[in-house]
């Protein structure tokens, strides 16, 4: 009977060194075939132009900076790869960081957050430096493209400061020089013509309240540049790899390993309710 059970040792102990052999060389063939690319990750939140309360927006012809699907169209194009590319001096990026409308891989993905100026970016690549390096290229990219559509907001609110200022000083101007008229006429209009008088009393009030508007317009102007907050699109979170448990060939065989270990569990349970039983009928 020990020699039975002997035998049946040394059978569950071959039977083990198999299967978590066959198992640590598939768990390393499936790491290459499906989990082969390794990610980099990073968070960033959007640039965004916030105008001052109650400001008519169109009237300084603001544009808010891309909305979400603009982000991720313009991040996940072939065009914002080969900048990765080039940038990062990995030639592969180009044709694989596309997503697949595209034509690439579909290795870089941006996804919107919580909020809709959070944004994360995931790169894959074949080694973690190169998965790192394109996540911060693309971060580095979105962050130059959107401060140069900041300048160009910030501009556009001094422009119009500029053109309000401007109008309000030509309206000040063509003020002072038609009032004055208007004040010699009224002087010397005889103070029995009253229909005169009220005209030229009427085109006066007329000539204040314009030059009221124009006063208005150019302080709120200076109000909207002054108040109006530009935030830059800026980092969360440090880019960084990912390690998945997938991701490794070393982890991917151990899995394998551990997986063949408890195949030789369930073989060696039912080999020794098989032995039990036989030696119960003995």
């Amino acid at each position: 009977m020990m020699t039975k059970f002997a035998q049946v040792g040394r059978k569950i102990g071959i039977f083990a060194v198999i299967a978590m052999g066959l198992g640590a060389a598939s768990g390393v063939g499936l790491q290459k075939l499906f989990f082969r690319k390794v990610s980099a990750v990073v968070s960033v939140e959007i640039a965004q132009i916030k105008p001052a309360q109650g400001a008519d927006i169109s009237s300084c012809e603001l544009r808010p900076i891309d909305s979400a699907a603009e982000i991720i169209t313009q991040m996940e194009s072939a065009d914002f790869a080969q900048l990765i590319a080039s940038r990062t001096g990995v030639p592969s990026l180009a044709s694989s960081l596309p997503a697949l409308r595209f034509g690439g891989d579909g290795d870089l993905r941006v996804r919107e957050r919580t909020r809709e100026s959070l944004f994360q970016i995931r790169a894959k690549a074949d080694t973690p430096q190169a998965a790192l390096a394109a996540v911060r290229a693309a971060a580095d990219l979105l962050i130059e493209d959107h401060d140069q559509k900041l300048q160009e907001a910030r501009q556009i609110l001094r422009d119009a400061e500029d053109r309000a200022q401007a109008d309000y000083q030509e309206t000040a101007r063509l003020y002072n020089q038609v009032n004055e008229r208007l004040s010699e006429s009224i002087n010397s209009t005889n103070p029995g013509d009253l229909a005169k008088t009220s005209m030229l009393e009427m085109l006066r009030r007329d000539l204040a309240v314009n030059m009221t508007k124009s006063k208005r317009a150019y302080e709120d102007a200076r109000v909207e540049f002054r108040r109006s907050e530009l935030k830059p699109t800026r980092l969360l979170t440090v880019p960084q790899v990912e390690f998945s448990l997938l991701g490794s060939p070393l982890r991917m065989a151990g899995v394998g390993a551990l997986v063949g270990l408890l195949v030789t569990v369930i073989y060696a349970t039912v080999i020794g309710a098989s032995v039990r039983d036989e030696t119960t009928e003995v």
